[in-house]
């Protein structure tokens, strides 16, 4: 568990894909929880669970698209990679030290909801 005093020495995590699809408040969490981290790769975690998209019916029968924000505060990441997160559509990211930030593959992500508080990106 992540937020045992024994792991916030860690500087690389690797979320791997351990289900079809995780949720954005896992890569919060654990990037929280680790206050050296200075690399973050969630290659595809947060994906959808069909090619199409992941649909829910909603009570009056009408699908719709779901979709997941992510946002993440840390003084020290230096790397974050978030290729293939196709359910990923809202970004807001705070890391004065980001330098790399890899979103290929992130096709439902939208350009107005991306906000970078990063001036090194």
């Amino acid at each position: 568990m992540l937020c045992n005093d024994g792991y916030s020495y860690l500087l690389i995590i690797i979320i791997c894909l351990f289900l079809s699809s995780s949720s954005s408040g896992g890569i919060q969490f654990s990037t929280a929880q680790l206050p050296l981290l200075e690399l973050n790769d969630c290659g595809i975690t947060i994906c959808e669970e069909n090619s199409d998209s992941e649909l829910q019916t909603s009570q009056n029968s009408k699908a719709h698209l779901t979709y997941q924000k992510l946002f993440i505060k840390h003084a020290r990441l230096k790397k974050l990679s978030l290729w293939g997160c196709s359910s990923l559509d809202s970004l807001y990211l705070s890391c004065p030290n980001l330098s790399d930030l890899n979103l290929n593959s992130c096709k439902n992500l939208i350009p107005e909801k991306i906000v970078l508080q990063s001036p090194k990106v």
